[in-house]
Order: C-alpha cells, then structure tokens, then sequence
C-alpha cells in the first residue's frame, strides 16, 4: 500500500472513530475527541517519512503552540464572557492567544533554525545563534 493511501484513509478514518463515539457515548465524549488534534499526529509521521525527522519535529512543535494558543483563547473567552459579553469576550480571547503564540514565535525566528547543517550550505542556515553578517 502506498503512503498516498495511507494518507487518504488514516485522518478520515480517525475523524469517523470521533463521529462514531459521540454517536455512543453523547455530545461531550465526541466533543472532546473532536477537540483533540487527532489530525497532527499521522501528520506528523508523514512528513517525517517524506522529508526527513528534524522537518517533522518543527512541524509538531508548530502544530502544539498553535493548541496551545488555542488554548489561551478559550481561557480569555470563558473568563470574559460574563463580565465582557461576547465582543469583549472575543477581544480577550485573541488576546491570549496571539500573547501565546505569535510572541514566543518572534523569539524563536530572532534565534535561526534548530537543525544541524547539511552538506553544502552556509553555516548561517543551521546556526543556533541567528543569521550572520
């Protein structure tokens, strides 16, 4: 079977085992399915087995900082809504998220890459210490 197939059957088939269980065990179990990232972990391994491990690793770290912030935003949102209404709510939610997630990205694009050098390119591709002059 090729890993084109594979693809094409993993995701769908975990979102039904998803559908599948709220239809079983009601709303909140398939909510809380649903609200995992079920998608990025075979993700995750196909990019791995088509590019190569280091490009996955980033990939899963994006992935996580993004749940993460998706995270934060639910917090801001929930915490605000009685206080703030909805509009509040959805400033304080956005809020959270983009201190969660755009901040720590600006920090990690002013440190460079966090891959070791391959054959043939400049040392300031895979410096840890940032781009050089």
């Amino acid at each position: 079977m090729s890993l084109l197939t594979v693809k094409l059957v993993v995701t769908p088939l975990m979102v039904l085992v998803a559908w599948l269980a709220a239809r079983r065990w009601g709303e909140a179990v398939g909510g809380w399915l649903v609200g995992l990232p079920l998608t990025s972990g075979p993700v995750a391994v196909f990019l791995a087995l088509e590019q190569d491990p280091t490009f996955a690793a980033e990939a899963a770290a994006g992935s996580t900082a993004g749940v993460v912030a998706q995270a934060a935003f639910v917090a801001g949102y929930a915490a605000a809504l009685a206080s703030r209404g909805p509009v509040g709510a959805l400033a304080a939610g956005t809020q959270g998220a983009t201190l969660r997630f755009v901040r720590p990205h600006k920090r990690d694009a002013a440190a460079g890459p966090r891959r070791p050098k391959r054959a043939g390119e400049p040392e300031s591709y895979c410096s840890s210490s940032g781009p050089s002059s």
